[in-house]
């Protein structure tokens, strides 16, 4: 299945998108998406591991 995730940060908005089986692999992807997305667009921006897999869990969305 597809899977996107929204950046919850004003302004952004950016929707990262990823193929995965499973919930669990899912949410580790997404997390790692979002975590990369992070250094390059908000390098500003200083969350935890913790913070970006709580925001990956409550904002994933099935696409397919």
């Amino acid at each position: 299945m597809q899977y996107s995730f929204t950046c919850p940060l004003e302004r952004c908005n950016q929707i990262m998108t990823i193929e995965a089986r499973n919930t669990e692999e899912t949410v580790d992807r997404l997390t790692e998406v979002a975590r990369e997305h992070l250094s390059l667009i908000h390098p500003d921006m200083n969350k935890t591991y913790a913070q970006i897999l709580l925001e990956a869990r409550s904002h994933v969305m099935s696409v397919s």
